[in-house]
């Protein structure tokens, strides 16, 4: 039986996108600034029956060149016009499984600026007229950045599911997070487990749930009094949010992401001022090695949640291992290096340029050291590894030591933004390249 409800407009049908059904307009031709129209129903559309209004699943086979239709009915329930996926099949949100994180259309919409309500961070002039002054900017620009901003959006998409899954990720240490279980971030991990399980039935609710506890995170957080540790954990969690919200596809979610992208930028500028952003540690001993030497600041009384302490004004036996000072400073840095890479990113695919801030930024970029679940594990790297501390200013002269083996996720990313992708790729080599999306 024909459906009474108010289908997709047209607009939304012929771009293949999903329709909120609003009236007199809908928000995405309200965003774009044109014309919204829908089909008027027939009258000889019957009312559903009693039947038909119990909530349950209804599949209509459609010809062999379509995919069935699903039908869900929340309305006596749920008067949501969110939550009213109408019968089009465009409309229809894809779960996590079929999606990939990150589909083409998302891109597509990205870049072809369908969000004209929204801003960029910077005025737009043409790519051309852009000239940097400044040593420690670097700017992003022209048509060879296109596929190397593709890939890395799609490699930072797929950071909240890794979070769900394992609990670490190029920037969130599965140890640091245990060793404290800072609220944030554990809110975040059950909001990155709900997103990656998601269905199209419980789409709008997992989306609600993201922008809830974004905004109480924001709300909660004051960056000037909180600690490092708090800080970092703040940070990590709104950039879990920032990830899902940029690349879902859903208007209102990037919109929202877009509104707290100054908010995630004053707290990585709060963490960078109180991070030492180079690592310069000590040669490897003959026994274990040591960070005293190197003026690192201890983080006992952050890794129990307080604010920072100097190390020699600590007792010896109240200093946390010098791998989770390492750890907490690290994180710091990786932190402070995937925000702006996401913030850059986005910002190229949706205005075609970004000067991003590379000054002083560097971190660990050998994945031996990063991927250490034990202290040990850790010293055993760092006596046996090239450490690759590196520049970001200097990344080809820095990178010059390094095995395919020795970069992780984020120093694939790294690469392929600075050398492209068919460089990347070989550089690599079929196995690694595969591991991480580039064969």
């Amino acid at each position: 039986m024909p459906s009474s409800r108010q289908k997709s407009c047209l607009g939304c049908i012929r771009s293949k996108r999903k329709c909120d059904h609003g009236s007199p307009k809908c928000l995405r031709c309200i965003a774009r600034r044109i014309d919204c129209e829908y089909t008027k129903i027939s009258a000889s559309h019957s009312v559903p029956d009693a039947a038909d209004k119990t909530g349950s699943l209804q599949l209509h086979p459609q010809s062999q060149q379509h995919s069935p239709t699903i039908t869900v009915d929340f309305a006596p329930w749920l008067p949501d016009p969110s939550l009213d996926l109408g019968t089009d099949p465009f409309n229809l949100p894809m779960p996590f499984a079929s999606q990939d994180a990150l589909c083409p259309a998302i891109l597509q919409d990205i870049t072809s600026g369908n969000l004209q309500s929204t801003t960029c961070l910077h005025p737009c002039p043409s790519p051309a007229t852009l000239i940097c002054d400044d040593a420690d900017m670097d700017i992003m620009t022209g048509a060879h950045f296109q596929p190397r901003a593709e890939y890395a959006a799609l490699r930072l998409a797929q950071l909240p599911h890794t979070f769900a899954a394992t609990a670490q990720t190029c920037f969130i240490h599965r140890r640091l997070f245990q060793e404290r279980g800072p609220p944030a971030l554990q809110d975040a991990l059950s909001a990155c487990a709900l997103y990656a399980l998601q269905t199209p039935a419980s789409r709008a609710l997992v989306h609600r749930d993201i922008a809830s506890k974004a905004q109480r995170l924001i709300a909660g957080t004051d960056a000037p009094r909180c600690s490092r540790a708090d800080l970092l954990a703040a940070t990590q969690a709104l950039l879990l949010y920032q990830a899902v919200r940029l690349f879902d596809g859903d208007v209102r979610l990037r919109a929202q992401a877009e509104a707290d992208e100054a908010v995630l930028m004053r707290w990585v500028q709060a963490l960078r001022v109180r991070v030492r952003m180079r690592a310069t540690l000590p040669p490897p001993p003959p026994l274990p090695p040591s960070l005293s030497s190197t003026g690192a600041r201890g983080d006992g009384g952050l890794l129990a949640g307080g604010r920072d302490v100097e190390v020699e004004h600590q007792r010896e036996d109240q200093r946390p291992p010098e791998w989770l000072r390492w750890l907490l400073e690290e994180s710091i840095r990786r932190t402070v290096l995937v925000a702006i890479a996401l913030v850059a990113t986005y910002e190229f695919l949706k205005c075609g340029y970004y000067m991003v801030p590379v000054g002083g930024l560097c971190y660990t970029a050998q994945a031996a050291l990063w991927n250490a679940q034990s202290e040990f594990g850790w010293r055993t790297a760092y006596r046996e590894r090239e450490r690759l501390e590196i520049r970001v200013m200097h990344w080809e002269e820095d990178i010059v030591g390094a095995a395919p083996e020795d970069l992780d996720e984020l120093g694939v990313i790294m690469m392929a933004t600075h050398q492209g992708l068919e460089s990347t790729a070989e550089w690599l080599g079929k196995a690694h390249a595969a591991k991480f999306g580039l064969e």
